[in-house]
C-alpha cells in the first residue's frame, strides 16, 4: 500500500513538475517575441518579483500563482488559455470504452 502511495506521488509530482516547465516555457516565448527582459515582465506584476523569481518562473522551479498567470496573460498579450493549450490530459469523469 505504502509502494502504490509513492508511485502515486512521485507520478503527481512529475505531471506537476512537466506543467510547470510548459508554462515557463510559454512565459519565455512570449516574453522573448515581446523583446521584454525577465526583470521588466517582473516589475510589471502587481505586487512586483524579482528577475531571480521569474527566472525561476521561465525554468518551471518555481509555479507562478493563478493570479500572477492571469497578469503575464494580460502584460504579454494573450490568453490564460495560451499556458494550458495543447496539454491532454484524460478526464476521469468520462468513461473511454
Amino acid at each position: 500500500m505504502l509502494a502504490l502511495l509513492l508511485f502515486c506521488y512521485i507520478t503527481a509530482m512529475t505531471k506537476a513538475n512537466m506543467l510547470a516547465k510548459l508554462i515557463g516555457n510559454r512565459i519565455r516565448l512570449r516574453r522573448n517575441i515581446l523583446r521584454l527582459s525577465q526583470d521588466m515582465l517582473g516589475k510589471a506584476l502587481v505586487p512586483p518579483v524579482c528577475q531571480q523569481v521569474m527566472s525561476k518562473m521561465e525554468r518551471g522551479t518555481k509555479e507562478p500563482s493563478a493570479s500572477q498567470l492571469f497578469q503575464l496573460a494580460g502584460i504579454l498579450g494573450v490568453p490564460a488559455s495560451f499556458f494550458f493549450a495543447d496539454i491532454e490530459e484524460p478526464n476521469p469523469l468520462i468513461d473511454e470504452k
